[in-house]
Order: C-alpha cells, then structure tokens, then sequence
C-alpha cells in the first residue's frame, strides 16, 4: 500500500501540486448525489413460462435437494445461450460483470436484454468501474428505462481523465485497488451462468486481436437461489451507486432512443456478427433447453464467494474464497489446476510440495508469455517456475497457437493469438470448482471472487478431460529442468530452452516488469 500524502518526499509533492494544477484545467465531473438508490431484492422465480417448465423437468431428473450442471467451454454457445435466455425470459434478468465491454458482442447482449424489458421484463446489472470509463451518459440513458436499473460498484468519483482517476486511487488506494471480480447471470430466477467470462468479443470468439478459451457453467436447482442472493449482496451493498449519480450536472441526457438507433444501425454492418452467424434468427430455444436435461450432471454444491470489501475493510466480511485452501486434506489422487495468472505464494506452493510428497499427481496449465494477454502477469509468475518444478508439480503453459481451436473461435475468425481464461481445478475427478478466481495475489487478497465447488464425477470427469486436452502437446508446452537444471519447453511443435514469445519487444517488457516490485497486486 502507497504511503499517505504527509509522508511523500518534498519533490514528489511538488510534481503532485503541478499534474494537479494543470488538469484543473481539464473538463471533468464528479458524481452526483446518489438520491436514486434504495434497496431492492431478486424478484421470486417464476411461475410459468419455458424457464419455470425447464426448471421442473430439470429437478426431475436431478436427486432430491441436488442442483443441475451442464459446462460450457464452447464460446459461440456461451453468447447463444445468453441470448436464448434472454428471450424466454418473463420476469426478471439480474446480471453481474466485472467488464462489460464496448464491441458488438455486448451490443448485441444488450440489444436483446432491451427487448426483453419492453415485454415487462425487470433487469438489474450490476457492473465493476473498472473499464466503465467514458460511459457514463450511456449508463444513464438506460438507467432511464422503467424496467432497467443499473448500478456501478466503487466508482471512481473523479469522472474525468484516466489521469485523474489515477490521482484519486493514489489518494485512496484501499477502496479504489479493490474490484468486483464476481461474473454472474440469473434469468427468470431459474437458471444461472457464472464461470470465467466478461462480456465483451474476446470471450465469445469474435475478437481481431486475441480470443480467450474459457469456462462457464449453466445451473439450475437450488443453487440459483443462492446465487442470487449473493448478487443482492452486492447489488445493495454500501460500495454501489446507483446510474442517476453518474449524470453529468448540467448537460442534455442522451435519449435512450438514439443510444438503441446508433446500436442497430452497428450491429446490422457488423461483419464479424455476419460471418458468425449471429444475425440470422437463433435457434430453437427449445432445443437448448432440451440440450441441458438430456447432457446435465447433477450433484451437491457449495457457492464460495467473497463478502463485498466494505466488510472486508471494515473487519466485519469474510473472505469465503480463503476457505478453498482447505481443499489439500481432502485429495489423495489428482488434483488438475488451470489458472490464466498463476502466482502462488509460499504457502500454497509448500501445500502443493505436500501433496506431491504423499503420491499425489499436481497439474498445473496456465499462460506462456506467447499466450498471456497481460505480459506484466507472466513477469510475476516467471520466478515460480523452477519452484514449482522441483516442488514436483507437472507444469504446463497454453501456446499462444493451440491446435484445437474449436471451442475458441467463430466462424471466419482468425485472432493474432489464443490466451487461456478458464479458472477451474479438479479434485479426484469427483470435485469440481469452476469460477472467476485466478491463483494470484490479487485474486486472494483485493478482488471479489465467486465460484462454484461442484460434487458431481461425471461434471469432474468432463471437466479433467478437457483440461488434459488443453495439456495436450498440441496446444501445451511441457515445463520441465534437464540435468543441468535449465528449463525446457517442449511440445508437438519442439523444444525450445526459452520461453515461447510472440515477438522481441514482449521479452523485453517482460524483463522491464520483472524488476518492479510489484508482485503483491498482480
């Protein structure tokens, strides 16, 4: 943590005084009184529609008191489960990001759940600032729908310049270093997505620059309930403000019918969509719903969440993902971990060393510098190699170029690289967590996170096989140490004694990023 503005050495407060004394001048708003915000609760779920019917059939064919899981690794089908959810739904859509892009696949979402507020739908959304910067005109225009409400989680006050913003977190670095990194959607209070993605291209296939292979799950049952009332957790939380406070003073607001004109407009010329398939009418909603009863899993789970940081803050929250660490005693075969930002501690690296002393076999799959989308991550995981190895860990990295690719991308679509998202470990082959927790500092200490710890073997099953795949030469590098006790990467496309690398300047920023001492925010 930065220290506070009465220790700063004299210089630094004179550069202070004059970045401050210059963006003076620059045109900015802060946020208004927050009057709109008043507590609210997921409506019941529903009690008719092809929701409610889908979600008797699903209990059905579950055991008394289980939940219904099916997976979710395809990306296309991800954005087009979303959409048919969308469209059946009659009473409610909550949903809850920590980004929420820009590009046509949000748009698109978006379209959808606009429509779905016309025929009397109620949507909440529920979105981390982090990267809502330069909306807030949009945000409020929706916000101005009868049946759209929608909250931001620990705004920047300062809504200007990301210079700005960048001054306020100095100023107030414990509450604006922590984000809301939970993803969650619940429809109709009967079914429930939540696993690794954002909304935005990059998850869904449809992105120019890189594609994310990643992980979520559909669920239904009991656990819905429980889902939801972590989202009214946060939804009502004392760090969320409501969109009428992000109006700036004194300007014309943006009638919603312009935002929508402007966003049809878009997405009928957008190509990428075209080629995807995604402007042709979607298929049968009904055959998806059939897809789930016919391929679910069911089984017992438990939904680790964090409590929301101004507990946390104020010592009365708890971190409930912490609990996950417990998970060691109850291993006596395999344990398979895929993080995209992989930075142990000491601790777990010692419990990972246990569990390899006692015959258990530990996998760990996560990003190459090829692969990474934040080279500045690799940079904090790259002294951990050797431990991990001579821990007698089994570590893989993704290629940037897997061969299998058939999950990734979308029709049409060629990205520069592929980059791993997907946040699971598997137990045994009979338990499974699948969530937005990554095996870093900043998972563990300064974002929320939320997940679900599944007991279901053949959801475990599915998931291992996946993972293994991943592993695979064809879309891995083996991590190992020869005799001299140098590492070596090896896969189907050979062996290399450095690391893979999508071009000189990432090697040379990764070596710049090592020198920082920085790890504990990573």
């Amino acid at each position: 943590m930065m220290s506070r503005p009465n220790q700063y050495c004299p210089a630094y407060l004179l550069f202070l005084l004059a970045v401050i004394t210059l963006l003076s001048a620059c045109a900015t708003h802060r946020l208004q009184p927050d009057t709109g915000k008043k507590e609210n609760y997921a409506l019941p779920p529903a009690e008719s529609g092809a929701l409610h019917d889908f979600a008797v059939q699903a209990a059905q064919s579950a055991a008394a008191g289980d939940s219904s899981f099916l997976p979710l690794p395809d990306n296309q089908e991800a954005l087009r489960w979303r959409l048919v959810l969308i469209d059946l739904a009659q009473e409610s859509i909550d949903v809850q990001y920590y980004l929420i892009d820009k590009d046509v696949s949000s748009k698109l979402l978006g379209l959808h759940i606009i429509r779905a507020a016309e025929r009397g739908v109620r949507i909440r959304i529920l979105v981390d600032d982090a990267f809502v910067t330069g909306r807030d005109q949009e945000i409020s225009a929706w916000n101005r729908h009868p049946n759209i409400e929608i909250r931001v989680f620990n705004p920047w006050h300062k809504r200007g310049s990301l210079i700005q913003q960048g001054l306020e977190l100095i100023g107030y670095p414990e509450r604006l270093n922590r984000r809301m990194h939970n993803k969650l959607s619940v429809i109709d209070g009967q079914i429930a997505i939540t696993g690794g993605r954002n909304i935005g291209n990059a998850y869904f296939g449809l992105s120019k620059k890189y594609n994310f292979r990643d992980l979520e799950v559909a669920v239904a049952g009991p656990v819905v309930r429980q889902l939801t009332d972590t989202f009214d957790l946060y939804w009502n939380d004392d760090w969320t403000m409501s969109a009428g406070a992000f109006a700036a003073g004194g300007s014309r607001p943006v009638p919603l019918t312009d935002v929508l004109l402007e966003r049809k407009r878009e997405l009928a010329a957008s190509e990428t969509l075209l080629h995807a398939g995604l402007l042709a009418p979607l298929p049968d909603p009904a055959g998806y719903l059939k897809q789930f009863i016919e391929n679910t899993y069911s089984g017992d789970v438990w939904v680790a969440f964090d409590d929301p940081p101004s507990g946390v803050v104020a010592g009365t929250g708890v971190r409930k993902i912490d609990q996950l660490e417990d998970l060691d005693s109850d291993i006596s075969q395999e344990l398979l971990i895929v993080s995209p930002y992989f930075i142990p501690s000491d601790v777990f690296l010692e419990k990972l060393r246990g569990l390899a002393g006692r015959g258990v076999r530990v996998c760990v799959l996560t990003n190459s510098l090829a692969s990474t989308n934040h080279t500045i991550v690799n940079s904090g995981y790259r002294p951990w190699r050797r431990k991990l190895l001579k821990a007698g860990v089994e570590l893989y990295e993704y290629r940037g170029d897997p061969s299998d690719t058939t999950d990734v991308l979308a029709p049409g679509m060629h990205g520069r690289f592929v980059s791993l998202h997907t946040k699971t470990f598997v137990i045994d082959r009979e338990i499974v967590y699948i969530g937005s927790l990554n095996m870093d500092p900043r998972s563990f200490h300064l974002n929320t996170e939320m997940g679900l710890l599944i007991s279901a073997p053949g959801l475990a099953g599915e998931i291992a096989e996946l993972v293994e795949q991943d592993m695979g030469p064809e879309n891995a590098w083996r991590v190992t140490l020869n005799d001299e006790e140098q590492l070596v990467w090896s896969s189907a496309a050979g062996i290399v004694h450095r690391q893979p690398a999508r071009h000189p300047g990432q090697r040379i920023a990764d070596f710049f990023y090592g020198l920082l001492p920085i790890q504990d925010q990573l």
